[in-house]
């Protein structure tokens, strides 16, 4: 038997559909890439987010226990349980804290600006543990891209179509029912994240898996049709893929030029060329805050007892005084308008109030600035 030569209109059509296979799967990459880019960089500025959330916490705290030891100092020159003789030593010893407090002013700014945020509407509401479950999963949500109602469309068709073939009630045996079971999953995790290609992918799966419930109608069409079918298909498909992809980009762009970004990219900027003085920064700041607790406990019970602790001076020996008022220096309140503060301390809120972190007090206003 002689084989039947094809015509040209079917080797014309099957070269389109090789054409457009090659630039679905190479629009798909695309797509891979830049959803690992912006997983990854939210995930940075999380990660980031949260390191110096807890740095500027416990900058605070300190700040906090300077001046509990401030007036500690400040009681025992009054007390009568002390010595003369010990209250100059003290005398001379307060002027270091008190330099300290100085260089800690920028904190106090930052103090003051939070504790006027946390008088605002809602603002316990804005902490409760149900919004901060809101939070974590909505951080970045103001920066999707939505699908137009078209893509909505033909997006909700393919999903109501793949959920009904992958139904666990389908299944023909365990196995079947595990793995329906897991697509399952997969495509309502593509329908939260409006994921055309994942769903492209998972309707390959599925076809792959059952190829013999495919429509037997369509057999019996002319080989011209069924090409044409599955060309105007693809096209639909990489069309659609395009759009997901604009839409990705254009969310990787917002976030990038948003404030978390701008965080995100002076903060690998300073990491990378002053990785290690941050990192000497970070340690200096949590040894000077369990100095300063220490500090502070003896200073209780010197009040308290009126005898002067074994060792006192060690705290203030100069070779080894924990306290670096430079560590502040990157604070400037001349330089930084409460604006600037507040879009910080706003920032900072929202990676904050992911961390689990107790509810805060209600407490009185400041007054302004002058």
């Amino acid at each position: 038997m002689k084989n039947i030569s094809k015509s040209s209109a079917i080797i014309q059509k099957e070269k389109q559909i090789k054409l457009l296979e090659a630039s679905k799967k190479k629009i798909s990459a695309q797509i891979k890439r830049n959803k690992t880019m912006l997983a990854n960089l939210k995930s940075q500025i999380d990660e980031m987010g949260r390191e110096q959330a807890n740095n500027l916490q416990r900058m605070m705290d300190v700040s906090k226990i300077v001046k509990e030891i401030k007036n500690l100092f400040a009681k025992l020159l009054k007390s009568k349980k002390i010595k003369k003789s010990d209250k100059q030593e003290i005398e001379e010893f307060s002027y270091a804290i008190d330099d300290l407090n100085d260089g800690m002013e920028p904190l106090d700014e930052l103090n003051q600006v939070f504790e006027e945020m946390k008088n605002e509407k809602d603002f316990e509401d804005f902490f409760s543990e149900k919004e901060q479950q809101k939070s974590q999963m909505n951080l970045f949500e103001e920066f999707e891209v939505e699908m137009d109602e078209k893509d909505a469309k033909e997006f909700r068709k393919l999903f109501l179509k793949l959920i009904k073939q992958a139904h666990p009630d389908l299944a023909k045996n365990k196995k079947e029912e595990k793995i329906f079971n897991s697509i399952s999953i997969q495509l309502n995790q593509a329908k939260k994240r409006g994921d055309y290609d994942a769903l492209l992918k998972i309707q390959k799966e599925l076809s792959e898996m059952d190829f013999d419930n495919l429509e037997m109608e369509d057999s019996y069409l002319p080989l011209t049709d069924l090409l044409d079918d599955r060309i105007t298909i693809m096209e639909t498909e990489i069309n659609a893929l395009k759009r997901q992809l604009a839409r990705l980009k254009m969310e990787l762009k917002e976030v990038r030029s948003s404030d978390f970004g701008q965080f995100h990219k002076q903060t690998k900027k300073q990491k990378k060329y002053h990785g290690q003085d941050m990192n000497n920064s970070q340690l200096e700041g949590q040894e000077m805050h369990e100095e300063l607790k220490e500090l502070k406990k003896c200073l209780e019970d010197y009040l308290k007892t009126g005898k002067r602790p074994e060792n006192f001076e060690r705290f203030f020996v100069q070779a080894d005084f924990p306290f670096d008022e430079s560590m502040f220096d990157e604070f400037d309140p001349e330089e930084a308008d409460e604006d600037e503060l507040v879009d910080m301390l706003d920032f900072l809120s929202n990676i904050m109030h992911s961390m689990n972190e107790e509810k805060p007090k209600k407490r009185k206003s400041r007054k302004k600035r002058k």
